[in-house]
């Protein structure tokens, strides 16, 4: 049985990530930080990614959501934790560029 995977998502690390979705690549960048402690950081990007999804955000929205959870993760000491004015703050400073395959 064939499974399409609906918008695949490759991490870059620091460097940020690439997505494809709807025949289109698009590349993420978030903003320059010192990060805190990075553990739990791409569940947190996939968390984002996940409400973005939910909430019927744009696909641009939903990526920069993603990063934007990911970074505010790296933020804090504790593992896994997001404060939402944290996430905020770098919603603007995150960059989503759409490629055409």
């Amino acid at each position: 049985m064939e499974q399409d995977i609906s918008l695949p998502i490759i991490s870059l690390g620091t460097d940020g990530a690439i997505a494809g979705f709807n025949n289109k690549i698009y590349k993420i960048t978030g903003p320059s930080i010192v990060p805190i402690n990075t553990v739990g950081s791409g569940d947190s990007f996939i968390a984002g990614i996940a409400a973005g999804l939910y909430r019927n955000y744009s696909i641009i929205n939903t990526l920069k959501l993603g990063a934007d959870c990911g970074t505010a993760n790296a933020m804090k000491e504790e593992n896994g934790f997001i404060d939402p004015k944290t996430v905020n703050a770098f919603f603007n400073d995150i960059h989503v560029t759409p490629f055409t395959l």
